[in-house]
């Protein structure tokens, strides 16, 4: 379903690490009977990276950012699409607005070292559609997994409530720890791998229609054209159904389309990346990848949703690769040895060293932030275990001796947000890696309890395959 990794891994860093932080957005309504466009953006720079060639030709925050290399500019995807097109340029022309003043300024081209946030005026047109009441979506809200905190909002919209830990649980994502084999930060991604997404929706008896719009690596014979995309897309709001899709601003993370106005030309939509906005934002793009969810249906019990978590967990943790995607302990292994090939790492092209910054830090702060979601849905849980329930309490005890390792190792990842690939050496990654090594037998100890569990209660093992490569066998848990 999801294309490969490598597309998220170009979007991603883009926007995020040529210029240091996507930041936020913020947001203002006014109600007019024909505005020109349905939104007006612009980009302003919010915070300079230390020592960056923005501190060193003297831009400040509250600069907005007008034009870049002749290129008007009003979104960071216009940015994005600006840099790629200057190439090697050796000079880049930037164009600002400080108060009523503009000022020229010379760059080189690559990394500025800006953090930037988008202001956004929405205009609701006439022939506006809108499904109304879905809740913002925000990066800042701890709901890190972007498609679970957008099923959250959809199935609130009809009126099924669930907190986002119990989704995370009972889809598997709290559990499942995925390395892509170049570190691609598309790797915690729940439709990537072992798909959790799929898992969540028969859980919960949702039915759901999924739409993948052609591409370079397409693999679904029924892929859409961007126009049938659209027409999918419109037909859903049209029937009353929001629409999950991925790529739908300048991030590559999933969002959730809400209406269309200006002749069906625009969606509404909310993103994480929406910042401060309390309005829905307009959508840049057309998602290449959509979930329409439909009727319910027959759905697992409560009880039974939860305690096949675990089977999910165990699948997850004995299975060595799901397609390009290390899982378990297995890509705790492969983490551990990419770090310490000197000789790999240092063969990576320049374009890539941005890239696998991005992947390690992304990766390493889901890591803790999915397994701390690990550590609240069994401790909250326990007790739907029965006879196992000390058991389940042992597990919650490893994730979270797992969560506090990875904690004191986080000044050895450095973000890119704030700091240049040059600045993340090697004894930083030998550090992380002795962290990691430090986690692995943690995991193992963590799968032998899970089988102890699943056997004390007789749990089937869980049979989605999609995509796995090769199984592996459960280490004996050591004393409790």
């Amino acid at each position: 379903m999801m294309r490969q990794a490598s597309l998220f891994c170009i979007l991603l860093l883009s926007v995020a690490v040529l210029w240091g932080c996507a930041g936020n957005q913020v947001q203002e309504t006014t109600a007019v009977t024909a505005p020109p466009k349905s939104v007006e953006r612009y980009i302003e720079v919010e915070q300079l990276v230390p020592r960056s060639q923005a501190d060193s030709k003297g831009l400040k925050p509250g600069d907005v950012i007008l034009m870049y290399d002749g290129k008007p500019i009003e979104s960071l995807f216009d940015l994005h699409t600006a840099i790629e097109a200057a190439g090697g340029k050796a000079d880049i022309g930037l164009v600002i607005r400080r108060g009523e003043e503009k000022i020229d300024i010379t760059l080189a081209p690559g990394r500025i070292g800006v953090s930037l946030k988008t202001v956004t005026k929405v205009h609701r047109m006439p022939d506006a559609k809108i499904i109304e009441g879905i809740e913002p979506l925000s990066m800042e809200s701890n709901e890190l997994s972007s498609f679970i905190a957008c099923a959250r909002r959809v199935l609130a919209h009809f009126g099924e409530q669930h907190n986002y830990n119990y989704l995370m649980g009972i889809s598997g994502s709290a559990f499942r720890l995925q390395v892509h084999e170049q570190l691609c930060p598309s790797s915690p991604d729940p439709g990537v791998g072992l798909n959790c997404t799929k898992q969540l929706l028969k859980a919960l008896g949702r039915e759901v229609e999924w739409f993948e719009m052609i591409g370079e690596n397409s693999v679904d014979p029924k892929a859409l054209t961007e126009d049938e995309m659209r027409q999918q897309i419109i037909k859903s709001i049209d029937r009353g159904l929001p629409v999950i899709g991925i790529d739908i601003v300048y991030v590559p993370e999933w969002g959730i389309i809400t209406g269309y106005q200006n002749g069906k030309r625009d969606f509404f939509c909310r993103s994480c990346f929406d910042g401060e906005m309390n309005d829905y934002n307009i959508a840049e793009k057309t998602p290449w990848v959509a979930a329409v969810l439909g009727e319910k249906s027959e759905s697992l019990s409560g009880e039974e949703a939860v305690r096949q978590s675990l089977a999910i967990a165990y699948k997850a943790g004995t299975t060595k690769k799901f397609d390009t995607y290390y899982s378990g302990p297995s890509a705790l292994e492969h983490w551990i040895d990419f770090l310490g090939n000197e000789a790999s790492i240092a063969s990576i092209s320049t374009q890539e060293h941005d890239n696998i910054l991005l992947g390690n830090h992304w990766i390493y702060q889901r890591f803790i932030a999915d397994r701390g979601e690990a550590v609240k849905f069994l401790k909250t849980y326990a007790g739907v275990f029965g006879c196992m329930r000390e058991s389940v309490l042992r597990l919650a005890d490893i994730y979270a001796q797992q969560v506090e390792l990875l904690k004191e190792g986080e000044e050895n990842i450095p973000s890119p947000f704030t700091v240049n690939y040059e600045a993340w050496t090697q004894e930083m990654r030998n550090k992380q890696a002795e962290v990691l090594k430090e986690v692995l037998p943690l995991e193992h100890k963590a799968i032998a309890l899970i089988e102890v569990i699943m056997e004390g209660l007789g749990i089937e093992p869980y049979q989605d395959a999609s995509g796995e490569q090769k199984t592996i066998e459960a280490q004996q848990p050591g004393a409790d």
